[in-house]
């Protein structure tokens, strides 16, 4: 290849690249400050929402999210957000007002197949039952798993076969 091919070739390929660049570039409008946006938070990669709190220059600008924390951020990673955003200022936490409340309280999981749920005719909130415990004054609720457990069936070919089955309860 001559020095006069490679010349052309560069040339037409920085003129096709420049030509796809112009068509999808656009200018982005300035914000103003207290603007509600989204903004690219780098640590967590999403987006959170935001509020415009000072422009440093034309692409560049500093923003307060809701949890009080401010970034500076290039107009590239802003979008503006047609949600109002109220950033609260943050109180000191409140201690509980009742402290009578009971602290031994003891739970208990059961668990039911469908068969048994289906047969017994109570649906699932009326197998939470209270008990008493014996040396105790407070109550205790039993709570149902939280996900079901489909059926598992043993293989026909290991009808044969002797073998334990470990059950581990905690």
């Amino acid at each position: 290849m001559t020095k006069t091919l490679i010349i052309n070739y560069r040339s037409a390929r920085k003129r096709s690249v420049k030509k796809w660049y112009v068509k999808r570039a656009r200018t982005l409008s300035s914000l103003s400050i207290g603007e509600s946006v989204y903004f690219e938070n780098k640590e967590q990669k999403q987006w959170k929402l935001g509020k415009i709190k000072e422009r440093l220059n034309e692409r560049s600008y500093i923003v307060e999210s809701q949890d009080e924390g401010t970034y500076r951020r290039n107009r590239v990673h802003i979008r503006p957000a047609y949600i109002k955003l109220c950033i609260r200022e943050t109180s000191p936490l409140r201690e509980p007002e009742n402290t009578d409340i009971p602290t031994n309280i003891h739970k208990d999981q059961t668990t039911t197949t469908p068969s048994e749920s289906n047969n017994s005719g109570m649906s699932p909130s009326e197998n939470v039952k209270d008990d008493v415990l014996p040396n105790s004054d407070t109550t205790t609720t039993t709570v149902p798993s939280g996900r079901p457990k489909r059926n598992i069936r043993e293989s026909a070919h290991l009808k044969d076969f002797v073998y334990y089955k470990l059950s581990i309860h905690f």
